[in-house]
């Protein structure tokens, strides 16, 4: 089986992590991986471009595809499949909108390669409905809404694979009037938790300190949920008062959403520790 991942970044973040981690270990059961991306020096080519079983496509075009002619998308499409060996299975990794609209131009038609699609965050789709980057509380119909509901309707409708989370179904159910089965999203897979039984795991909540960890960036679009999480300990903390809770924070951003995150979270009865950016 061979992988094609569809991403372009520069820095990494959670899902240029996974798939890096993901392109590692198919390397190292000896899985031919390729990355399509729309330039060179993109974070995948940093870490993974000494490795013998991954390869780069880089597009003819970096310009979205929603901006392309039926006539460049095919020029591209053709350009891409002669650098593989289309006698072969692919299975094709898309992780937010724009690279999923490229997963299905190129390779959707193509009877030998298996689309997935990650809901990298709820929102991605949403997103691209709006110029300005802000948490999207509010629907924006026009034609792309329209287009993107009719896409996850047929998507529901013929059984897709869309790995994420089950907020990605809830978020969207929400924003686009659907009624998607959140148990049919698959979970993606990071790593196997062992989960404790009820009987081992039964701490009095009165009498523990328990500290919870917050980790990722200080970024628009995840603000909001930091904030969120230590107003709802708060609520915990008040109505259990011999509960000790600690919310460490290990994230960074630039000094806007730092401020922001930090002017935001008041404590009171929840210590908070800001650990900045660690090493993982």
């Amino acid at each position: 089986m061979q992988y094609i991942f569809i991403d372009s970044n520069k820095k990494i973040g959670g899902i240029e992590k996974l798939f890096i981690d993901m392109a590692l270990y198919l390397n190292q059961m000896g899985e031919e991986v390729y990355f399509l991306v729309e330039y060179e020096d993109s974070i995948y080519y940093r870490y993974l471009g000494q490795l013998e079983n991954v390869h780069f496509i880089i597009r003819n075009s970096n310009i979205a595809i929603k901006f392309l002619s039926n006539k460049e998308i095919k020029n591209e499409k053709q350009y891409i499949l002669n650098k593989l060996d289309t006698s072969k299975n692919y299975v094709v990794i898309a992780a937010y909108f724009k690279t999923f609209q490229q997963a299905l131009a190129f390779f959707g038609s193509e009877k030998n390669f298996k689309l997935i699609h990650y809901w990298a965050h709820p929102q991605s789709w949403a997103l691209e409905l709006f110029t300005k980057k802000n948490i999207i509380t509010k629907r924006k119909e026009n034609i792309c809404y329209n287009y993107q509901r009719k896409l996850l309707q047929e998507l529901d409708r013929r059984n897709a694979d869309i790995r994420g989370s089950e907020t990605g179904a809830i978020y969207n159910n929400w924003f686009y009037n659907l009624q998607i089965d959140r148990e049919n999203v698959i979970p993606l897979p990071i790593k196997k938790l062992k989960i404790a039984t009820k009987e081992s795991n039964t701490p009095n909540i009165e009498n523990n300190k328990k500290k919870i960890l917050w980790c990722g960036r200080f970024t628009y679009f995840k603000n909001e949920a930091i904030i969120h999480i230590h107003k709802t300990l708060e609520k915990i903390a008040v109505e259990h008062k011999n509960l000790k809770l600690e919310y460490h924070i290990i994230g960074f951003g630039n000094s806007k959403n730092t401020t922001f995150v930090k002017k935001s979270i008041i404590p009171n009865k929840v210590k908070v520790i800001y650990h900045g950016m660690v090493n993982h």
